[in-house]
């Protein structure tokens, strides 16, 4: 079967877009959003996609944020340039001259809010030297030295949508 994108992704790649922009003008320092928790539209979009926004993955990140995680990774992947994003889509996924950090933060509440949301931070850094720091730096491997995959890689058995 080929792959094909999450579908709760898909849902969050104008917000995506939008904040991956702002992280442009700052680039090289942290860019940050809140991420509010599911409202009922999709829930019920998760509900016919068979999909639990809550359930933890395998890395421990509630799925509704791994979602919009997604979706950042994958436009950066895809269409990152060096300044902004590029109109044409990249050739291969390994061609985004920039690279994204990324950080989970707790929940918060603020003033005028009516829950508590996901404080979420990137950083886009180039993808030469900082890019393969921030991966020496990094606690899980996603891959051996040889290439081979570990058990922090993402398989298809990892995937609650088809």
């Amino acid at each position: 079967m080929p792959y094909q994108r999450d579908p709760l992704s898909e849902r969050f790649d104008p917000a995506a877009r939008a904040w991956i922009g702002r992280a442009y003008r700052v680039k090289g320092e942290w860019s940050g959003q809140f991420l509010a928790p599911p409202g009922p539209k999709v829930l019920m979009f998760c509900a016919a996609h068979g999909i639990d926004p809550f359930e933890r993955d395998k890395w421990g990140e509630i799925r509704y944020i791994r979602a919009f995680k997604r979706s950042v990774y994958y436009q950066l992947k895809w269409y990152g340039g060096v300044h902004g994003f590029n109109a044409e889509r990249h050739t291969s996924p390994f061609a985004a001259p920039v690279r994204i950090n990324w950080d989970t933060g707790p929940r918060v509440m603020r003033k005028g809010w009516n829950m508590k949301r996901w404080s979420l931070q990137i950083r886009i850094v180039s993808a030469g030297d900082a890019a393969k720091e921030a991966g020496r730096k990094a606690k899980r491997r996603w891959v051996t030295a040889k290439g081979e995959a570990t058990e922090w890689a993402s398989t298809p058995e990892d995937r609650d949508y088809a």
